[in-house]
């Protein structure tokens, strides 16, 4: 069984995702999904999937644990062997709802510790253990006493692309851009815009989405660390995925009044290989909608997260947004915390899904 998390509110559109992959969920919440597959599975969601933030494969069968005796029974049965190395250290996270076991710094003490004492046969040999190295993340989920263990197969958040060598103010994480692109159904042969582009990495992601660039062809794995591990076969998914890369070029516009954004943007897309696919132009979104939207692309698709930081006055965040609202075509996904923007999105004109950039919550606005 895997676990797979995502952003805020956005399950759906893994699950999608999930699907053109020939995955099939099993139960879905706001922030995760559940599918019926093992390890080797989880070598191929690392590598290609857009969308997801982690990828935990679970390590037992469901059990009720209601104290903590329970708890370290539970967990001492688990197969640490093939997963965690005696050279490694250990973290614990554990979620509690609904259950009798109500301390999670007790828990994840009682789990560490029966991890630690199986592996090394010994109540104090971890204590050897190279804590400097990278560590093997275990989550526990206690809900109404029902005890799953998993171990994280991605190790930082998938959402952590290679290509972000710099980055200015608030800017959208890599599997959000990602699903922007995907929820405004872009098919690819009709130009994509970003007017307002603070936000580059929308025209990124849109670039490595078209071209089918799987989003972690360079990165290491937790799960190249687990010796169960089998390199050849994970080896022979990344020469596959980089051999159906598309040469095919596509119409994608970047746009910003910041000079110095423009150069950061470029720099990026180069590092994702897509700089040659991305059209850098310098203006801001008025010029743009008169220029290249309305008079001569109505079937362009415009995906954008303008800017809404505190350093914009009320006047200018209201005209960026109203521009949107009324200038842009029926092809268009919008994400913005701006405050005001419910006002300024007709619900009659467009749908909202709500969202978090980090810790910041955003609304999607899809033009209908």
């Amino acid at each position: 069984m895997l676990l797979i998390t995502c952003p805020y509110g956005l399950s759906g559109i893994l699950n999608n995702e999930l699907k053109k992959m020939n995955f099939s969920s099993l139960e879905t919440f706001d922030t995760w999904t559940y599918v019926e597959k093992q390890l080797q599975d989880a070598y191929y969601l690392n590598l290609h999937s857009r969308i997801a933030n982690k990828i935990y494969l679970r390590l037992n069968t469901p059990s009720i644990c209601t104290n903590f005796d329970d708890l370290f029974d539970t967990t001492s049965e688990i197969d640490r062997s093939s997963y965690i190395g005696i050279w490694q250290w250990v973290s614990v996270k554990v979620h509690l709802r609904q259950s009798q076991i109500d301390s999670t710094k007790s828990s994840q003490s009682i789990i560490h510790k029966a991890i630690i004492s199986k592996l090394t046969w010994s109540k104090d040999d971890h204590w050897n253990i190279d804590e400097t190295k990278p560590s093997q993340q275990i989550y526990v989920i206690i809900n109404k006493n029902i005890c799953s263990i998993y171990i994280n197969t991605s190790w930082s958040s998938l959402h952590e692309r290679w290509y972000r060598h710099e980055a200015w103010e608030a800017p959208v994480k890599e599997n959000l851009a990602a699903a922007l692109v995907q929820i405004a159904n872009w098919n690819f042969k009709d130009p994509l815009i970003d007017p307002c582009c603070g936000s580059w990495t929308i025209c990124i992601e849109a670039a490595m989405i078209a071209k089918n660039i799987a989003p972690w062809l360079d990165r290491y794995f937790a799960f190249e660390d687990f010796p169960v591990y089998d390199k050849a076969i994970f080896e022979k998914m990344r020469s596959d995925a980089e051999s159906n890369i598309y040469s095919k070029k596509y119409t994608i516009i970047w746009s910003d009044i910041d000079e110095a954004m423009i150069e950061t943007a470029k720099k990026n897309a180069k590092n994702a290989w897509v700089a040659d696919d991305i059209i850098f132009k310098y203006g801001d979104i008025h010029d743009h909608a008169k220029r290249d939207l309305s008079l001569s692309w109505s079937s362009v698709t415009v995906v954008s997260n303008p800017p809404y930081w505190l350093r914009l006055d009320q006047e200018d965040l209201e005209e960026i947004h109203s521009t949107f609202a009324t200038s842009i075509n029926k092809k268009t996904v919008v994400m913005t915390w701006y405050s005001w923007s419910k006002k300024i999105f007709n619900y009659n004109t467009w749908s909202t899904k709500k969202t978090k950039n980090g810790s910041e919550e955003v609304n999607i606005y899809v033009s209908k």
